[in-house]
């Protein structure tokens, strides 16, 4: 069983970040996590204080616990959209989503 980080990077529609925060919370995130091999879900909104400039609001970081991340794209893909897992209007396009692998164990402060 391999680990990954699913990072997705979004914005709501300028006047709909209560409808957009609302789906995601409720309704996103549930329908997701309901996938083999998606284990944990957390949002984050942009914090005022930035080192850089970024054009996203908001991140989600999903944990993946899988044999096979090809098959586990493959069914995110085939099922976004779908009554299994719907989008909403309020989400602004141009959504930036990557996978991403570990290079090294996880560090804790000593």
């Amino acid at each position: 069983m391999s680990r990954h980080i699913f990072a997705v990077l979004t914005n709501p529609v300028e006047g709909r970040e209560a409808e957009f925060n609302a789906w995601y919370s409720d309704r996103h995130l549930h329908d997701i996590l309901k996938l083999p091999g998606l284990v944990s879900a957390q949002r984050f909104r942009l914090s005022p204080e930035q080192i850089a400039a970024t054009p996203y609001r908001y991140l989600v970081i999903y944990e993946i616990e899988t044999k096979d991340l090809a098959e586990t794209i493959r069914e995110l893909k085939a099922k976004d959209g779908t009554d299994e897992i719907p989008t909403t209007t309020a989400l602004a396009s141009g959504v930036l989503a990557s996978f991403f692998e570990p290079i090294g164990p996880l560090e804790t402060r000593r």
